[in-house]
């Protein structure tokens, strides 16, 4: 609906899916796009990474300059290409993607990967989507392969998606061999998609397996996630459990606390919370008032 189709190609690539039957798929295919689509079935599950590289060497055969890989799970909006090819020109920024909020139109679900060891996760997800820290221009290391456009040129330099990997990390790795060669990847939030994460069967069964490869891969990676919660302002912490967390500083928790304190309103503890999502207490406060 908001593609540009005297730009675009549609590839689709089917991994052994058992909901939808191929003459459906080539039927609703060929009567949105016409002869700007194809469709490539393979009869049993390959995984993210040999679909991708499947369609891209579609792409190159066709001659595209650009490709741009999207999960099943979305849905694109207005406007939502032109921002991303015109951040992909900038110096040193080799691929770019959109900033993804969950359904609700109201929460981010990834605006940069959080990622340690143990763990993938996403920046501020869960923030406001309009919030200052969302919409902040940043250079990164990762983004997630959900809603991703890179050169196709430079896509097949670096060898594409790795094969090892089974739907999971395939995504930072390919961004690891970015960074390798001094570059970066961008989320441009003037681009806005849709993504209801996760929803594939499987989607996780492998993640034990995948960490392993990459640590083999990219023993030295670089994390963003602790550079720009300092930068933010936020403190980078663990739980018990070594799972990465962001916490707010005990003078900014105490100092919205106390701005409450001889008056409490949900209305005014609400916009606190927007502004400020990781304001803890403030969840507390709410809890407790509704509860009484």
């Amino acid at each position: 609906q908001h593609t540009p189709l005297d730009q675009a190609h549609i590839y689709i690539i089917d991994n052994g899916s058992s909901d939808i039957d191929v003459e459906q798929i080539l039927r609703i295919g060929k009567s949105l796009f016409a002869d700007k689509f194809t469709y490539h079935r393979f009869e049993e599950n390959k995984g993210f990474a040999i679909a991708c590289n499947k369609g891209a060497k579609l792409a190159q055969q066709d001659g595209h300059e650009f490709i741009f890989l999207l999960n099943n799970d979305t849905l694109v909006t207005s406007n939502w290409l032109p921002p991303l090819l015109q951040a992909l020109e900038e110096p040193k920024v080799e691929a770019v993607g959109p900033l993804l909020l969950y359904p609700d139109d109201k929460t981010v679900q990834h605006v940069g990967v959080s990622f340690d060891p143990l763990s993938v996760g996403h920046i501020y997800s869960g923030f406001p989507a309009h919030h200052p820290l969302v919409l902040k221009k940043r250079y990164l290391h990762y983004i997630t392969g959900a809603a991703f456009l890179i050169k196709t040129k430079f896509f097949m330099k670096l060898g594409m998606l790795c094969e090892k990997y089974l739907n999971g990390l395939e995504d930072i790795d390919l961004c690891c061999s970015i960074s390798n060669r001094g570059c970066f990847v961008r989320v441009v939030p003037e681009s806005i998609i849709y993504h209801h994460e996760s929803k594939s069967d499987g989607r996780h069964d492998r993640d034990d397996e995948s960490f392993k490869i990459f640590a083999l891969r990219h023993p030295g990676y670089v994390r963003d996630d602790p550079h720009i919660a300092k930068k933010d302002g936020y403190i980078p912490s663990l739980t018990k459990e070594l799972q990465y967390y962001l916490a707010l500083p005990r003078d900014k928790s105490d100092q919205y606390t106390k701005a409450l304190s001889s008056h409490f309103s949900p209305q005014a503890c609400e916009k606190l919370l927007e502004k400020e999502p990781l304001w803890t207490e403030g969840y507390e406060l709410l809890a407790k008032y509704y509860d009484e």
